[in-house]
């Protein structure tokens, strides 16, 4: 049975969400107006915590790119909400 997803959204100075950041070469990746954007942190079925990214135009091709950044060992948002896809972000 799968476990409930969970979500958090992490303020910019959390060492976690730094941690995160700095898997990319370039954080950035500017293109057209577009970056990198933290969209938030969610477990997935099994219960492990995946820092959410996406990029709208990503370089060179301008596709739309969307990564999961798998959290350190052990970590887990204290404060985390269930999921609802009902509600409208």
């Amino acid at each position: 049975m799968s476990k409930p997803i969970l979500t958090k959204f992490l303020g910019r100075e959390d060492p976690e969400l730094i941690r995160a950041w700095a898997t990319f070469a370039d954080p950035v990746q500017e293109h057209n107006g577009e970056a990198w954007q933290y969209m938030g942190s969610m477990t997935d079925e099994t219960g492990t915590w995946l820092h959410t990214f996406r990029h709208r135009c990503l370089p060179p091709s301008g596709e739309r790119a969307n990564i999961g950044v798998p959290a350190r060992s052990g970590w887990a948002a204290a404060d985390a909400i269930p999921f609802n896809e009902d509600v409208p972000f």
